[in-house]
Protein backbone atom coordinates (compact mmCIF):
# COMPACT_ATOMS: atom_id res chain seq x y z
CA UNK A 1 0.00 0.00 0.00
CA UNK A 2 2.37 2.37 1.21
CA UNK A 3 4.92 2.23 -2.28
CA UNK A 4 1.92 1.94 -4.32
CA UNK A 5 1.07 5.26 -2.61
CA UNK A 6 4.21 7.19 -2.62
CA UNK A 7 5.52 6.27 -6.13
CA UNK A 8 3.96 8.94 -7.58
CA UNK A 9 5.70 12.01 -4.99
CA UNK A 10 8.67 12.42 -7.52
CA UNK A 11 10.71 13.67 -4.33
CA UNK A 12 11.04 10.47 -3.40
CA UNK A 13 13.98 8.35 -4.32
CA UNK A 14 12.71 5.10 -5.05
CA UNK A 15 15.34 3.07 -3.57
CA UNK A 16 15.13 5.11 -0.23
CA UNK A 17 11.48 4.51 -0.65
CA UNK A 18 11.23 0.93 -0.98
CA UNK A 19 14.52 1.07 2.34
CA UNK A 20 12.70 2.47 4.42
CA UNK A 21 8.93 1.24 3.87
CA UNK A 22 10.74 -2.04 4.95
CA UNK A 23 12.27 -0.53 7.98
CA UNK A 24 9.27 0.87 8.84
CA UNK A 25 7.16 -2.45 8.42
CA UNK A 26 10.03 -4.10 10.61
CA UNK A 27 9.18 -1.85 12.81
CA UNK A 28 6.00 -3.03 13.95
CA UNK A 29 5.64 -5.80 16.67
CA UNK A 30 4.66 -9.36 14.78
CA UNK A 31 2.92 -10.75 17.33
CA UNK A 32 0.54 -7.49 17.82
CA UNK A 33 -2.72 -9.13 17.14
CA UNK A 34 -4.31 -5.60 16.23
CA UNK A 35 -1.61 -2.52 15.60
CA UNK A 36 0.30 -4.31 13.28
CA UNK A 37 1.58 -3.46 9.95
CA UNK A 38 -1.53 -4.52 8.28
CA UNK A 39 -3.40 -2.41 10.48
CA UNK A 40 -1.37 0.65 9.52
CA UNK A 41 -1.77 -0.41 5.71
CA UNK A 42 -5.86 -0.59 6.07
CA UNK A 43 -5.91 3.04 7.90
CA UNK A 44 -3.30 4.19 5.27
CA UNK A 45 -5.38 2.86 2.47
CA UNK A 46 -8.94 4.40 4.19
CA UNK A 47 -7.14 7.65 4.89
CA UNK A 48 -6.09 7.80 1.38
CA UNK A 49 -9.24 7.30 0.11
CA UNK A 50 -10.97 9.77 2.15
CA UNK A 51 -8.99 12.04 1.54
CA UNK A 52 -8.70 12.03 -2.55
CA UNK A 53 -12.41 11.09 -2.70
CA UNK A 54 -13.58 13.91 -0.90
CA UNK A 55 -11.55 16.17 -2.32
CA UNK A 56 -10.12 17.36 1.05
CA UNK A 57 -6.46 17.64 -0.31
CA UNK A 58 -7.41 19.66 -3.29
CA UNK A 59 -10.23 22.25 -1.32
CA UNK A 60 -7.02 22.58 1.32
CA UNK A 61 -4.65 23.49 -0.79
CA UNK A 62 -2.64 20.46 0.25
CA UNK A 63 0.81 20.30 -1.83
CA UNK A 64 2.78 17.14 -2.66
CA UNK A 65 4.93 17.56 0.46
CA UNK A 66 1.88 17.65 2.78
CA UNK A 67 0.10 15.11 1.13
CA UNK A 68 2.86 12.63 1.03
CA UNK A 69 3.49 13.45 5.00
CA UNK A 70 -0.35 12.28 5.73
CA UNK A 71 0.11 8.86 3.92
CA UNK A 72 3.06 8.46 6.24
CA UNK A 73 1.95 9.93 9.56
CA UNK A 74 -0.74 6.56 8.54
CA UNK A 75 1.73 4.13 7.42
CA UNK A 76 3.34 5.07 10.75
CA UNK A 77 0.84 5.88 13.16
CA UNK A 78 1.02 2.64 15.30
CA UNK A 79 4.77 1.95 14.66
CA UNK A 80 6.22 -0.10 17.27
CA UNK A 81 3.05 -0.62 19.70
CA UNK A 82 3.72 -3.47 22.21
CA UNK A 83 0.03 -4.08 22.66
CA UNK A 84 -0.36 -1.71 25.94
CA UNK A 85 -2.57 1.35 26.46
CA UNK A 86 -1.92 4.90 27.67
CA UNK A 87 -3.18 4.42 31.24
CA UNK A 88 -1.44 0.75 31.46
CA UNK A 89 2.12 2.60 31.02
CA UNK A 90 0.79 5.80 33.22
CA UNK A 91 -0.55 3.32 36.08
CA UNK A 92 2.37 1.20 35.22
CA UNK A 93 4.93 4.32 35.86
CA UNK A 94 6.32 2.74 32.66
CA UNK A 95 9.79 4.57 31.22
CA UNK A 96 7.82 6.02 28.23
CA UNK A 97 4.95 7.01 30.76
CA UNK A 98 7.79 8.55 32.53
CA UNK A 99 9.55 10.81 29.16
CA UNK A 100 6.52 11.80 27.60
CA UNK A 101 4.97 12.93 31.04
CA UNK A 102 2.05 10.92 30.91
CA UNK A 103 0.38 12.90 28.10
CA UNK A 104 -0.17 10.75 25.24
CA UNK A 105 2.70 8.07 25.89
CA UNK A 106 2.31 5.71 22.80
CA UNK A 107 0.70 8.59 20.77
CA UNK A 108 4.13 10.62 21.31
CA UNK A 109 5.95 7.40 21.15
CA UNK A 110 4.87 6.49 17.59
CA UNK A 111 5.36 9.95 16.34
CA UNK A 112 9.14 9.89 17.49
CA UNK A 113 9.98 6.44 16.62
CA UNK A 114 8.84 7.13 12.74
CA UNK A 115 10.81 10.49 12.57
CA UNK A 116 14.19 8.26 13.92
CA UNK A 117 12.95 5.86 10.51
CA UNK A 118 12.64 8.95 8.43
CA UNK A 119 16.02 10.55 9.51
CA UNK A 120 17.97 6.93 8.90
CA UNK A 121 19.94 6.82 5.89
CA UNK A 122 19.14 4.53 3.12
CA UNK A 123 20.48 2.77 -0.10
CA UNK A 124 22.46 -0.07 -1.55
CA UNK A 125 25.46 1.51 -1.87
CA UNK A 126 27.19 3.25 0.60
CA UNK A 127 27.57 6.84 -1.65
CA UNK A 128 24.09 6.07 -2.26
CA UNK A 129 23.06 6.07 1.40
CA UNK A 130 20.38 9.42 2.24
CA UNK A 131 17.34 10.23 3.83
CA UNK A 132 13.73 9.84 1.85
CA UNK A 133 13.00 13.23 2.21
CA UNK A 134 16.56 14.60 1.52
CA UNK A 135 15.80 16.27 -1.65
CA UNK A 136 13.48 18.17 0.03
CA UNK A 137 14.52 21.85 1.70
CA UNK A 138 14.65 21.95 5.97
CA UNK A 139 11.49 24.09 5.77
CA UNK A 140 9.22 21.77 3.96
CA UNK A 141 11.12 18.70 6.17
CA UNK A 142 9.84 20.77 9.31
CA UNK A 143 6.17 21.31 7.70
CA UNK A 144 6.02 17.41 6.77
CA UNK A 145 7.24 16.54 10.21
CA UNK A 146 4.92 19.15 11.96
CA UNK A 147 1.80 17.80 10.02
CA UNK A 148 3.04 13.99 10.72
CA UNK A 149 3.17 14.97 14.76
CA UNK A 150 -0.33 16.73 14.24
CA UNK A 151 -1.82 13.74 12.26
CA UNK A 152 -0.40 10.78 15.26
CA UNK A 153 -0.62 12.81 18.20
CA UNK A 154 -4.44 13.83 16.89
Amino acid sequence: VGFELLRGFSFLPRVQLASFLEQLERAYIPTNPYHSHVHAADVCNSFWYLLSRTEIWTSAGMDGTLQMACIIAALGHDVGHFARNNLFLVASRDALAVTYNDSSVLESFHASSLTRLLNESYGEAPDDRRTLLSSLSSSSVQRARNLMIALILG
